[in-house]
């Protein structure tokens, strides 16, 4: 069977996800991450499921489309609740908001387990995820910015230690995406800062002085990122 490519946003997902593992992609829809990564070989098995039907309909004519029926077990459910904790070794959460991707994590307090890994590709309220995985002693170890499609996103690999780290004020606005910085990161960066601005805008016509200084302060820290990592460099 003819082997098909990923867009950059799974493409990610993909590679932050460990060899040999056994992963639950939750809200699969087609089905095309895990049938990636059992095609190349990358994983033992996989969960594939989704809340609605339909998906898992298109997901059944995948599966018999590149016959891997038996490495890839389909499965409806509203984000973990159907999924025991020993099945799997690592979660995969993309394509959803931040706030119902912590929702869902939320919902499985087995996930909160050092020997299990997140990772998370959040299409919205990515400041939000990352305050909620902080507050709930989730380390975030590695993120990347990619551009798929025309549009800005991250992917986070996170683990639970069961401690609160100490986070700096433009931490939920940056992540570690400042750990690489290259063309994506560089323009996911400039959108939180427009995104900032956006909202000090607001501020200033609601007259909530203490949220335009803040945010203030956090884009001031994220020009800093950009300057001192060679950020300038790359386009607008």
């Amino acid at each position: 069977m003819r082997q098909f490519k990923l867009d950059n946003r799974l493409q990610t997902c993909a590679n932050f996800i460990t060899d040999g593992a056994v992963i639950a992609d939750v809200g699969t829809d087609h089905a095309y991450l895990p049938i990636w990564l059992v095609m190349n070989n990358k994983i033992k098995g996989a969960i594939a499921s989704d809340i609605n039907i339909l998906p898992l309909k298109r997901a059944e004519k995948n599966l018999k489309k590149y016959n891997i029926k038996d490495k890839i077990k389909l499965l409806q459910s509203d984000g973990l609740k159907k999924i025991n904790p020993w099945e799997v070794d690592e979660i995969v959460i993309s394509g959803m908001g931040g706030e119902l991707i912590a929702q869902i994590i939320d919902a499985a307090p087995w996930v909160k387990n050092e020997k299990k890994r997140l990772i998370l590709q959040p299409a919205s309220s990515e400041s939000d995820l990352r305050i909620y995985l902080r507050d709930n002693r989730f380390k975030l170890e590695k993120e990347k910015a990619i551009i798929s499609l025309g549009k800005i996103y991250t992917v986070i690999s996170v683990v639970y230690t069961g401690k609160i780290e100490k986070t700096a004020i433009e931490y939920p606005y940056v992540g570690k995406i400042y750990e690489k910085i290259d063309e994506e990161s560089v323009a996911y960066l400039k959108r939180q800062i427009k995104d900032l601005e956006n909202k000090n805008k607001g501020n200033l016509l609601r007259g909530n002085i203490n949220e335009y200084f803040s945010n203030s302060c956090i884009i001031k820290k994220i020009r800093e990122i950009i300057s001192y990592c060679g950020g300038d460099n790359f386009g607008s």
